[in-house]
């Protein structure tokens, strides 16, 4: 599944034959729950289906409640499929000027038990 960027709502890459998952971008725009709602449905029905690890790349530069809320459901899911042997790694890009951001990551890696590596993100996006 692929979801074009736009100014406010984040480039979605998801691919089972890949073993990919990335979003970056920004996400604030109005339609993000149509959005996130087919990303958590293909957690749900396809990422089962993935053979290989996968890493999970989040990369946002502005993102709203709504991105935060669907982040944590994110994680719950991955952690769930982790547990059921599946190889998932986290990589939470952030922008070294954005505190908020990479606190997010951080914990992310405190609240999940899921491998979470932050990278300081020089070009902005993943």
């Amino acid at each position: 599944m692929r979801i074009e960027e736009t100014p406010n709502s984040p480039l979605v890459n998801l691919s089972v034959e890949d073993c990919t998952f990335i979003i970056k971008g920004n996400s604030f725009s109005d339609n993000l729950s149509e959005i996130y709602d087919k990303v958590n449905d293909w957690i749900d029905n396809e990422m089962p289906k993935i053979e290989c690890s996968i890493e999970c790349k989040f990369s946002f530069y502005v993102y709203n409640s709504i991105t935060y809320k669907n982040i944590l459901l994110f994680m719950s899911k991955f952690y769930e499929l982790q547990v059921s042997g599946k190889l998932i790694k986290i990589i939470w890009y952030y922008d070294k000027e954005d505190e908020d951001n990479l606190a997010i990551g951080e914990d992310i890696k405190d609240l999940f038990n899921l491998p979470v590596q932050i990278i300081e993100n020089k070009n902005k996006y993943c």
